[in-house]
């Protein structure tokens, strides 16, 4: 089951946070060796588009630490300079294992707030 963690992205900075994956309640970190981590952002559940679409592989902005069970999600300020500010946005991060198996880790509101310094 998915933690439900709301996340505040100010327009025109970095975005930087980790992920402890783990065990239900344990401090057991998940194998995530060899894995995909993906996160999307959409301005609503029902968005066609993604406006933030990231992930471990080929998209670049997740960083997976295998032996502490960590992802490790980075967006530019020149990136998040181009989102424009939000009340009711949507995004979730999910782990692919290496059978494939899919897990739903993060999911929450992405509010961004307007930058006033140009």
């Amino acid at each position: 089951m998915a933690t439900k963690v709301d996340l505040v992205c100010e327009q025109g900075a970095d975005l930087s946070f980790a992920v402890n994956y783990r065990r239900g309640q344990t401090d057991i970190p998940v194998d995530v060796a060899g894995g995909l981590a993906r996160l999307q952002a959409r301005a609503s559940m029902h968005a066609e588009t993604p406006f933030l679409d990231i992930d471990s592989a080929r998209k670049g902005g997740i960083t997976i630490e295998e032996v502490s069970g960590q992802f490790i999600i980075f967006v530019p300020a020149a990136a998040t300079a181009t989102y424009s500010p939000t009340r009711e946005a949507v995004y979730d991060l999910e782990f692919v294992d290496l059978n494939g198996r899919t897990s739903r880790v993060l999911e929450g509101r992405f509010r961004v707030t307007p930058e006033v310094t140009r």
